[in-house]
């Protein structure tokens, strides 16, 4: 026995080197591990950064193409509606061949006399004739030829709207909207705007468009948003406004609907000359 000690413990040494040996592979197999995690976990911190940096500033991007969308929006809205009322002024202007027309001698130059015209105006109007009423409205709206009133204003809009005048009713919505001499109620403003948007006021149905693009007064709905633009792009292409069909079409396909591409390819087929499709019922 005593022969064999020595073998026995040169062979214990050995399993106790191997045995040490493995012990520090596997430690080293568990840091190379670790580190590795570690590795992996900066890396995909990293890149999570850079994704949220990217989306950040996409959203940027879009807040600020949004933003530019919704002012090139508001400032084709006030031309129209600018527009609207002068094609108002030139409808109640007495043609030559009407010398019963209640406008025949009075002066229609706003500048150089609007208490006339405005005079003029409020007979025709508490007569019931609804363009002079949304007329007078306006006046007193911008103070010519009567003092600013905006709760007047409304009051003559309001017997213009009821009548079914649809560009008081659009100014009517307006009013409820922005608070001008009502209080502010967005449920009455758009039921108005519709009123308005279904009797072919184009700035009313831009005007809804939005409201549902944006949900101000009613609950948010693209499809019902693109709907509308397309009928207010299909008015102006009727009227051949082309950059206001235009930009419906480019509202339309940002809201990315399920028929936006259609109502859009419609719009531009409308613009030269191609036939409308049929929209849903409001």
């Amino acid at each position: 026995m005593v022969l064999w000690a020595p073998l026995y413990l040169d062979v214990r040494r050995r399993d106790r080197a191997r045995e040490e040996e493995e012990a520090f592979l596997h430690r080293l197999r568990g840091e190379e591990e670790a580190g590795g995690r570690q590795r992996r976990e900066e890396e995909e911190a990293r890149e999570k950064a850079r994704e949220e940096e990217e989306s950040q500033l996409g959203r940027e991007e879009e807040r600020t193409r949004a933003a530019e969308r919704e002012r090139r929006s508001a400032a084709l809205l006030d031309a129209v509606v600018a527009e609207g009322i002068t094609t108002e002024l030139l409808r109640w202007l007495p043609p030559p061949e009407d010398p019963a027309h209640p406008g025949r001698g009075v002066a229609f130059d706003l500048e150089r006399d609007p208490a006339a015209v405005t005079r003029m105006w409020r007979e025709a109007a508490e007569r019931g004739d609804a363009a002079a009423q949304f007329l007078l409205g306006f006046a007193y709206v911008g103070g010519r030829g009567v003092p600013k009133n905006p709760v007047e204003a409304v009051r003559w809009l309001r017997k213009a709207a009821e009548q079914g005048h649809a560009a008081a009713q659009y100014h009517l919505a307006c009013a409820y909207f922005a608070a001008h001499g009502v209080s502010e109620d967005r449920a009455e403003g758009t039921r108005w705007l519709r009123k308005a948007a279904n009797r072919g006021h184009a700035a009313a149905q831009y005007a809804l468009a939005f409201s549902y693009a944006n949900g101000r007064g009613v609950e948010p709905d693209d499809a019902t948003a693109a709907d509308w633009f397309y009928r207010a792009g299909l008015t102006w292409a009727e009227q051949g406004r082309e950059g206001l069909t235009l930009s419906c079409i480019d509202h339309i396909r940002v809201l990315e609907t399920e028929l936006g591409d259609h109502l859009a390819g419609a719009l531009v087929a409308a613009v030269h000359g191609g036939a409308s499709v049929q929209t849903r019922s409001n």
